[in-house]
C-alpha cells in the first residue's frame, strides 16, 4: 500500500482539482490548438534553473492516442542523459519559437530513473517514472489521463481514500501489462487500409496542446487520391496490424474521400474541430 506521505500529496492534488475545475472538467486547457507532432522535434527544453536539451522524439499511447512522453536529449545540466518527460511537467510552451519550459529542476531530471530507450519502455519503467515525479498513473482510470482529469466532489476523507485505493489497485494490476507506447517517428510511413484498397501512408499527426491527445492522423494519399493529405481520427481505426505496419479503417474508398483535406500552411483552428469530426469518415449506419 502507498505510504502516508504519498497519500497526503495525492489528496492535496485531488483537492486542487475539485476547487479549480468543474465536475468532469479537463486537467489541461479546455480548448487546445492543433499542432504538427513532427514539429516538436528540435524543441529546446528548459528547466526551472536552466537549459535541459532538445526533443528528439515522442512516445504515443496507442490505446487512448495521446502523447505520453517527450524524448529529450539532455545536456550536461542533466548528466547528458536521454530522458522521458511527461506533458504533465510542462510549465509553458512557445510553439513559434520552439521552446518548452518544464516545472522541474535540472537536478530532478538528472536523478530520474534510468531507462534504456534502445529497448521497449515497459510498464515497470513507467511506474518508476511516475512514482519519482509524483504523478498518478495515466493508465489507471477511464479518462485520457487516468483519474487525473476527474474532479470528484470530496465531501469526506473516505471518498478520497477510495480514489487512492482504486488508483493503487488499477496501477498494480497494470504493472505487468504492455505499456502500449509507440515512437512517433516509427509511425511515419504506416499504411492506411480501407475495406476495398490501400489509400495512403501516415505522414504526420495533429496533437491538441490542451490535453496532448492525437486528434488526427495526417495521411498522404500519393497516387491514390491525387496526392492530397487527409485527416482521419485514430478513433476510426478498426484495428492496427503492427507487424504489417498498417492502420485499418472500417470504410471504403468513397468514405475515405469524404475526409477533410489537410493544408500544413493553414492548419485547422479550434472552432473548426467539431466540423472536422462531423465531416470525417461517416460511421456505418449513421
Amino acid at each position: 500500500m502507498w505510504d502516508l506521505a504519498f497519500r497526503v500529496r495525492f489528496l492535496h492534488r485531488i483537492k486542487i482539482l475539485t476547487t479549480s475545475f468543474p465536475l468532469g472538467g479537463d486537467f489541461f486547457n479546455e480548448a487546445g490548438m492543433l499542432h504538427s507532432a513532427r514539429n516538436l522535434e528540435g524543441f529546446a527544453v528548459s528547466a526551472t534553473d536552466g537549459e535541459l536539451g532538445k526533443i528528439e522524439d515522442i512516445y504515443v499511447d496507442d490505446v487512448k492516442w495521446a502523447i505520453r512522453y517527450f524524448v529529450v536529449a539532455a545536456g550536461p545540466g542533466a548528466n547528458g542523459r536521454t530522458v522521458l518527460l511527461s506533458p504533465l511537467s510542462i510549465d509553458d510552451i512557445d510553439w513559434p519559437n520552439m521552446k518548452m519550459r518544464m516545472k522541474l529542476s535540472r537536478d530532478q531530471v538528472a536523478k530520474s530513473p534510468d531507462i534504456d530507450l534502445s529497448k521497449p519502455v515497459t510498464r515497470e519503467h513507467e511506474h518508476a517514472l511516475h512514482r519519482y515525479y509524483d504523478y498518478s498513473p495515466y493508465w489507471s482510470g477511464p479518462e485520457l489521463w487516468g483519474y487525473s482529469i476527474i474532479a470528484p466532489v470530496l465531501e469526506s476523507r473516505s471518498y478520497g481514500e477510495h480514489i487512492i485505493n482504486k488508483v493503487h489497485d488499477d496501477a498494480e494490476k497494470a504493472r505487468a501489462e504492455h505499456s502500449h507506447l509507440r515512437s512517433g517517428k516509427s509511425l511515419i510511413g504506416y499504411h492506411l487500409q480501407a475495406t476495398d484498397q490501400e489509400f495512403g501512408r501516415v505522414v504526420n499527426c495533429l496533437v491538441d496542446d490542451g490535453d496532448w491527445s492525437i486528434r488526427f492522423i495526417v495521411v498522404g494519399t500519393g497516387v491514390w487520391l491525387d496526392g492530397k493529405d487527409l485527416l482521419i481520427s485514430p478513433r476510426r481505426f478498426d484495428h492496427v496490424d503492427w507487424n504489417e505496419k498498417s492502420f485499418h479503417v472500417n470504410a471504403d474508398r468513397g468514405e475515405v474521400e469524404a475526409c477533410p483535406d489537410y493544408d500544413s500552411l493553414n492548419p485547422p483552428k479550434p472552432g473548426s474541430q467539431a466540423d472536422l469530426y462531423r465531416h470525417g469518415i461517416p460511421r456505418r449506419g449513421a
